[in-house]
């Protein structure tokens, strides 16, 4: 998953946004009279180096832009030209799993019926454009009871209990972790998570042996070894393992 939290400063963002409506919005998403999402998407394609911001598949100018609150006429309509309810991201993610869902914490599920009123909301999906993704998961790389070698999203612990919900039902929603009790099991993302698993085991075993041996030479060895693979900085996994937010089940 990719923190997407500093995009709308992005310059890329920026000329887009004038692109999209003529001028520099305030934050509002009212009196756009043609919803042009589309310009939007080579900026999150450069700001995420070509990968969904979910589940971190490589992802082209021909994925989707997602509206994260669904722009459907019996859920969020009045949020279909706001730029700050898009995303880009991969098919999979926005058809196959995340379609016109959109549940909600609490007793209190009313839904807003216009802008002023979503701060009434606590979604249960978590939004990495808005959301501190660092705060909610962690990473663990394990073997499932099929056999399969996975790196999948966790919660991380001593999360309050609507922040524990929102990142289980993230997490379930989008198939990216929790895959021998997931309900979606047959659909449980396990090809694209057998290759994070293989592409990143590597560096966390290294990061984990310099976070618990200190030594410059450990410390030259791990510099060495993302010199030799610059690819890997490209992974918003990367930065979850550089904050030691991961664990390498035995």
């Amino acid at each position: 998953m990719i923190d997407m939290r500093e995009i709308y400063v992005d310059k890329l963002f920026q000329e887009a946004l004038t692109e999209f409506n003529h001028k520099e919005l305030d934050g509002d998403c009212t009196g756009v009279s043609e919803c042009k999402w589309k310009v939007f998407k080579k900026a999150f394609l450069e700001f995420t180096n070509s990968k969904c911001p979910i589940c971190e598949k490589l992802i082209d100018e021909y994925s989707h832009i997602d509206h994260y609150r669904p722009k459907d006429k019996t859920l969020y309509p009045f949020l279909e030209c706001c730029y700050q309810n898009y995303m880009l991201m991969c098919p999979v993610c926005n058809s196959t799993y995340k379609k016109t869902d959109f549940p909600l914490y609490g007793q209190n599920r009313i839904r807003a019926k216009n802008k002023s009123e979503l701060t009434n909301e606590k979604p249960l999906i978590a939004n990495p454009l808005h959301d501190d993704i660092y705060e909610l998961f962690e990473l663990q790389f394990i073997n499932t009871t099929k056999g399969k070698s996975i790196l999948i999203l966790n919660p991380r612990k001593d999360l309050d209990e609507y922040k524990k919900a929102k990142a289980e039902k993230t997490i379930e929603f989008y198939g990216i972790g929790n895959c021998d009790n997931n309900e979606k099991m047959s659909s449980c993302r396990i090809d694209l998570l057998e290759e994070h698993y293989e592409r990143l085991l590597d560096f966390a075993r290294l990061s984990k042996k310099c976070l618990t041996q200190k030594t410059e030479e450990n410390k030259k060895i791990l510099a060495g070894y993302v010199k030799d693979k610059p690819n890997i900085k490209k992974y918003g996994f990367y930065k979850f393992i550089v904050k030691n937010q991961f664990k390498i089940a035995v």
